[in-house]
């Protein structure tokens, strides 16, 4: 696997990257009063509208897994707005035939940030290998120095792009896990493995 260079993207490059109406729809959740259904007026959710603080303090780990399994079952993207976000535990896409697709705003403002050496980052499970046709980009992924930073199991046809991957032993991580399942398809393209992460 080819390590390139880390671009990036500027706000304007990336809400075109994240259509349908990004920008319309940041603000449309902004204002969305917590009771509400925060997918019900867009194609995506933000960890915000679940709870999650990104101040670098806060646990965010429920939050941010609440809104990937709201994501998996409303068929809806996560984007994660500028902040650090502490998880404690692993953050799982639960095996299903479909895919959450994860976008940051930049490796620089978009930090997920793990305090568990012994766990991954995030976790995407799949069933027996469905093409699902997948995106995670512009996120910071950075470790506690042991653990991976993304695990794929039977699930294919992942891009994750414009990613850095620090303090990891392991950034990427593919295999099989049940019967009958397979792993493929997965491309890592722009992104930075950095203190000792390895694929």
């Amino acid at each position: 696997m080819t390590t390139m260079q880390t671009q990036t993207p500027s706000r304007r490059d990336l809400l075109g990257a994240l259509a349908p109406t990004v920008a319309a729809a940041a603000l449309l959740s902004a204002a969305i009063p917590a009771s509400a259904d925060p997918a019900a007026n867009a194609s995506f959710v933000t960890g915000a509208d679940f709870g999650a603080k990104g101040d670098g303090v806060t646990d965010d780990t429920v939050a941010l897994q609440n809104a990937l399994d709201y994501c998996l079952k409303n068929k809806r993207s996560l984007y994660l707005i500028k902040g650090e976000y502490r998880v404690s535990d692993t953050l799982i896409k639960a095996n299903s035939t479909r895919m959450v697709n994860i976008f940051g705003e930049g490796v620089d403002n978009t930090i997920i940030r793990s305090t568990n050496s012994s766990k991954p980052i995030l976790k995407i499970i799949g069933l027996t290998g469905e093409h699902v046709l997948g995106n995670i980009s512009h996120i910071t992924f950075e470790g506690a120095s042991t653990n991976v930073a993304i695990e794929i199991a039977d699930q294919c046809n992942i891009v994750i792009e414009y990613c850095n991957f620090k303090k990891c032993s392991v950034a990427l991580l593919l295999h099989n896990e049940r019967l009958g399942g397979y792993t493929e398809f997965v491309k890592a393209l722009n992104c930075t493995f950095a203190n000792g992460c390895v694929v």
